[in-house]
């Protein structure tokens, strides 16, 4: 774990509609808050010989243990208070480990308590932390209900809304509204009000008033000597019923595949959490390990990014396959995003590569589908949660965000009208995410199966970008925010390594098919190279020679050895984007002083060397140091002054482990089934 100042800190990162973290540089300087910034209120109070003080949130005692540091790790956050009697380490655990799918997708986490004396002498502690029913529901006070069930190790506590409505509605900015909240683990569970819990305290430890009536309470009481601390833990878990509304099922988490229920899941999480926390302690020092070459500042941002990464997304179960549906956060809430998952994919093509291919199967399922009548890829697969055909540029009145509005029908269910407006499409861009991220998922799996059974959607893919070239018509691409380009150079150099891949892919299916497409591919490139060549740098656009940008998806024709572009277009852009570097980054182009950090990673992962990931992720830590933006770590943020715009808690952040997996493919431990 590092000592790291962040914007804001992971503590429970569950998924989109559950993910809690503290925006404040001292734990009890404000309240606990969903990723969106609602509130969702968790408060501690500790009681040390008949004298309290507030540790978490802003309800309870006046006067506040003080905070000493924060430190964050892959999988955990760590508090460390401190007065002249005691000190306190609170630390925070999501298992999000990629290698266990039961185990990161299940939905609990811990919350680890340690007290011990340091002035010597024994000390009677009581320790309070309170969870109010508002993290069950989303907007105004509504009905709750909660209970306790036995167990062999204490208790178990639940609580939520008491009309239960799971899938109720969807959309960006959204809480979940449904589902249950589940506390146990090593010490008293009690479910109570605002007025009975204030009479484990002399002073109140909860609120001043009935805002909140219901809290789920976490109390351990116990003697503290200088060789006898107190140390406990408890699980948080949270049964949100069903995951997401597929293509008109309900589905429920994946995690249910191994677990019966969410009380067998908080049991399992209780037993288990010594295991759990050696196998996240095992994967903080492989990644310690593994990227000790780029610097500290790299490590850093990796642990920034990491819980968010993950807990943007939802893995659910269809047909005996792992699905995996990202939500753009603090984007649009849209559910499957192409170019969400296009920058994700190097952080699951690393850690496990299956978890690639659960995002590229909804989008293949709903390709296939009647009212999808375009001869390019989808931009994505619904509005979170709801996945039922993509929203992005529909018309309004197509698109369901409610599960009780009757007078709509799922997207999907159209078959002879075109829903979609041409100038909010992005042909060019998903075709291209979807032909590269196959070739990336085969060549780790050598998955002929899935190959076959989608080569006639890549193959239409590819020949649409073979026939659209490399002058392209005004569009729109990832970079949505900055408007449509036309003759996107970045944008043509995607397309030239999709249809290169797509040979590679052919080849292995249909020895000798593949030969055509490399050629055409071969050609595009040099010519895309010549127009776009300014002297020290390439291009925005092939017209205006004045202007640059980062051009990340060069990244691919490096990582697959495809030659098509020259080593010196490489060295040429790399030693430009240095003169361009700004206190926090590198602009994304000439028109603005903002960057994206997946793409500011992705272009430093050009230089032969590790000199540009670690200068761009200094960019970036500092960033990270210096925002007062007070939100999860923001991909989108201006290079001049830190500032986070608009993005948070995202998906896209896994393109950060880009240089670590292209050191995965050169090292020999990829199965590199497409590369040379």
């Amino acid at each position: 774990m590092k000592e790291l100042r962040l914007p804001a800190y992971p503590l429970i990162t569950v998924d989109p509609l559950f993910s809690i973290w503290s925006t404040s540089q001292k734990l009890y300087e404000g309240e606990t808050k969903m990723w969106t910034g609602a509130p969702k209120p968790i408060n501690g109070n500790i009681n040390i010989d008949g004298e309290i003080k507030r540790f978490m949130g802003l309800k309870g005692a006046k006067e506040v243990l003080p905070q000493k540091c924060i430190k964050v790790g892959l999988t955990s956050t760590r508090y460390i208070f401190e007065d002249k009697k005691v000190r306190l380490t609170l630390t925070f655990t999501s298992p999000l480990l990629l290698n266990n799918l039961a185990l990161a997708s299940r939905p609990t986490a811990y919350v680890d308590f340690l007290v011990e004396s340091i002035d010597g002498c024994e000390h009677e502690v009581q320790v309070f932390m309170g969870f109010s029913e508002k993290l069950t529901y989303r907007g105004q006070r509504k009905w709750t209900k909660g209970g306790i069930l036995p167990f062999p190790e204490g208790k178990i506590g639940y609580l939520g809304r008491f009309l239960q409505k799971s899938l109720a509605e969807a959309g960006d900015l959204k809480e979940i509204d449904w589902g249950w909240l589940y506390l146990g683990g090593k010490s008293r569970i009690i479910v109570t009000n605002v007025s009975s819990a204030r009479k484990f305290f002399k002073e109140d430890p909860v609120s001043d008033s009935n805002r909140y009536r219901k809290l789920l309470v976490s109390e351990k009481v116990g003697t503290i000597t200088p060789d006898q601390p107190l140390s406990y833990y408890i699980v948080v878990g949270y049964d949100d019923n069903y995951a997401l509304n597929y293509f008109g099922e309900f589905k429920m988490g994946y995690w249910k595949t191994a677990f019966s229920d969410i009380v067998h899941a908080v049991k399992e999480s209780v037993n288990g959490h010594d295991e759990v926390m050696e196998a996240c302690r095992k994967e903080e020092e492989t990644l310690l390990q593994s990227a000790s070459g780029f610097g500290s500042d790299y490590v850093s941002i990796l642990i920034a990014a990491y819980r968010q990464t993950i807990a943007a997304g939802k893995l659910i179960l269809d047909k005996d396959n792992p699905i995996l549906i990202s939500k753009e956060c603090g984007s649009n809430g849209c559910a499957g995003t192409v170019d969400v998952a296009y920058p994700s994919s190097p952080l699951f093509l690393y850690k496990n590569p299956a978890l690639v291919k659960a995002m590229l199967s909804p989008v293949f399922q709903f390709a296939r589908m009647q009212v999808w009548r375009y001869d390019f890829a989808p931009h994505d697969v619904g509005v979170y949660p709801f996945v039922m055909g993509q929203v992005y540029g529909a018309h309004k009145n197509y698109v369901v965000k409610s599960r009780f509005d009757i007078s709509k029908k799922y997207l999907f269910h159209y078959t002879r009208r075109n829903l979609y407006k041409p100038e909010k499409q992005m042909p060019i861009e998903e075709c291209g995410n979807m032909l590269i991220m196959s070739a990336a998922y085969f060549n780790e799996s050598g998955d002929f199966k899935f190959l076959r059974e989608n080569a006639d959607l890549l193959s239409k893919w590819a020949d649409y970008l073979v026939a659209k070239g490399i002058l392209l018509e005004n569009q729109l691409s990832t970079d949505d925010f900055g408007g449509p380009l036309p003759n996107n150079v970045n944008l043509a150099i995607k397309s030239v390594i999709a249809i290169a891949l797509w040979s590679k892919m052919l080849e292995q299916i249909q020895p000798g098919e593949g030969k055509n497409y490399l050629e055409t591919a071969r050609r595009l490139a040099k010519d895309l190279e010549l127009r776009a060549d300014t002297g020290d740098h390439t291009a925005l656009t092939i017209e205006d020679r004045e202007s640059w940008s980062l051009k990340y998806n060069l990244v691919w024709d490096k990582l697959f050895k495809l030659n098509l572009f020259s080593k010196e277009l490489y060295e040429k852009e790399i030693a430009f984007y240095k003169k361009r570097l700004n206190k926090y980054g590198v602009p994304l182009d000439s028109r603005k002083t903002y960057t994206k950090s997946d793409w500011l990673i992705w272009a430093a992962s050009l230089d032969e060397t590790a000199e540009s990931v670690k200068l761009f992720s200094k960019a970036l830590a500092d960033m990270l140091k210096d925002s007062l933006t007070p939100v999860p770590f923001g991909d989108w943020y201006d290079t001049i002054n830190g500032e986070a715009i608009q993005f948070r808690h995202r998906s896209v952040q896994g393109a950060l482990w880009m240089p670590l997996y292209m050191n995965h493919i050169t090292s020999g431990e990829s199965s590199n089934f497409l590369i040379d």
